[in-house]
């Protein structure tokens, strides 16, 4: 999962982008596991 602020005209195959609300990305995680969620990213993923 790439979380981006751009569009990627075409991401490598197998590679998923997000660039909406990361609470709600770390909401659709968690809803599949209970694991810890680690996210790494610049400061726009803060």
């Amino acid at each position: 999962m790439v979380l981006t602020s751009h569009r990627i005209a075409a991401p490598p195959d197998g590679v998923e982008t997000w660039s909406g609300d990361v609470a709600e990305l770390v909401e659709d995680v968690r809803s599949l596991s209970q694991d810890d969620v680690w996210l790494l990213g610049g400061a726009k993923t803060a």
